[in-house]
């Protein structure tokens, strides 16, 4: 049985050019119709000059290889999870976005810069309009997340003043309150620690032995460590904001999401795991989908900060029943913002990635002339 998380080159070392032609016909249907697809129905609407018996014998052997799965209720086959990776990166074409879709992301370029929020709030309502799924969107600060230097001073018998040099010469500070009486051979020890072990290292990715080492190193102060690394952390590069969610009733359109409590549990599961979710948007993983690559046209562009997690190969345990595609939009000024389309494994990847990669193209550009490369005709 394949493997998803197998390189799409491995994979598809196996699959003829007739397979492949028969397996995207196959997932193409499926996410239109949301149904199991027969090799019948292949013959009538997959535009296959084969014959019914042809068809089912391939079917039966991209099954076989681990490409199909066959539902027991049904004599059609459904892709399974390594199929839509291979559709994704190397069978699917690209979609042209219609210029009812393109308008309403044209028009999220008129926010400025300093309304990043508002900016976030309603992109995140125009994705779920077009793409017919939920959004999550979230904005972080980026830039130097690092200190040059630690200084403490007591301020009285259970707190200091932890002050942090940054790189730029720069000053931060946080009152620390220990809740013990404390004296200047405890401050000497979180100072002298702070610096051995902190200094210079990005504080959005502190090595775990690091953490345990100031622990031993804060000596009879060895319980603050994780609190006065967050304070750190918060000074330094501020509090990341809560991830937004918007369109999560649509999820109720796909029959995979007919039960509302399995809707609910996503919800759930993206309010109590979203530290989860924000470490997978910090991946520095990106997915090769410039197989479609134009030079000048952003519908077919490749953005690097684009990321599919498909089903199981999806790094978010709770939701490996779903697809979630994530797109990093630098904005400048410090910050940093990500949004994401979350939906049923079958989504229509291509308006999605279409949609994602105009909306990155408008920020960079800062234009708005994306409708005038739509193809007469074209929807």
């Amino acid at each position: 049985m394949l493997n998803a998380n197998e390189s799409t080159e491995m994979r598809i070392m196996d699959l003829n050019e007739r397979k492949m032609r028969i397996l995207k016909s196959i997932i193409d249907e499926y996410i239109d119709k949301g149904e199991p697809v027969g090799s019948k129905r292949l013959v009538e609407y997959g535009n296959i000059s084969l014959s019914p018996a042809t068809i089912r014998n391939e079917m039966s052997e991209l099954e076989e290889m681990g490409y199909l799965d066959k539902p027991h209720t049904s004599a059609g086959r459904i892709p399974s999870d390594a199929a839509y990776r291979i559709y994704v990166e190397k069978l699917m074409e690209s979609y042209r976005l219609n210029v009812e879709e393109l308008e309403l992301l044209n028009e999220l370029t008129k926010y400025k810069k300093d309304e990043l929020d508002k900016l976030l709030e309603r992109a995140g309502k125009v994705f779920s309009e077009i793409t017919h799924c939920a959004s999550l969107s979230l904005m972080r600060p980026t830039g130097n997340d690092s200190v040059a230097r630690y200084d403490a001073m007591k301020i009285d018998d259970e707190s200091f003043l932890l002050a942090m040099v940054l790189p730029d010469g720069s000053v931060k500070s946080e009152h620390i309150r220990t809740g013990v009486k404390i004296d200047e051979n405890d401050i000497e020890a979180v100072k002298s620690a702070l610096n051995k072990r902190l200094c210079s290292v990005s504080l959005s990715n502190v090595p775990l032995p690091e953490i345990l080492g100031l622990e031993r190193d804060f000596g009879r102060l060895s319980f603050l460590a994780n609190t006065v690394v967050r304070k750190i952390y918060v000074s330094v590069c501020g509090e990341s904001k809560d991830i937004k969610v918007e369109g999560i009733s649509n999820l109720l359109s796909y029959p995979e999401f007919t039960d509302i409590d399995r809707v609910r549990g996503i919800l759930n599961f993206i309010e109590e795991r979203q530290d989860s979710i924000k470490e997978v948007l910090d991946s520095s993983e990106t997915e090769n989908l410039d197989q479609n690559a134009g030079k000048d046209d952003p519908q077919t562009k490749n953005h690097g900060g684009l990321k599919i997690y498909i089903g199981d190969e999806n790094k978010i345990a709770g939701l490996s029943d779903a697809s979630v595609v994530f797109c990093s939009l630098p904005v400048g000024d410090g910050k940093d913002a990500v949004i994401g389309i979350l939906g049923p494994k079958r989504m229509d990847y291509r308006k999605v990635v279409s949609a994602l990669r105009v909306f990155a193209h408008n920020l960079e550009s800062g234009t708005q002339d994306t409708e005038k490369k739509l193809p007469e005709g074209n929807t």
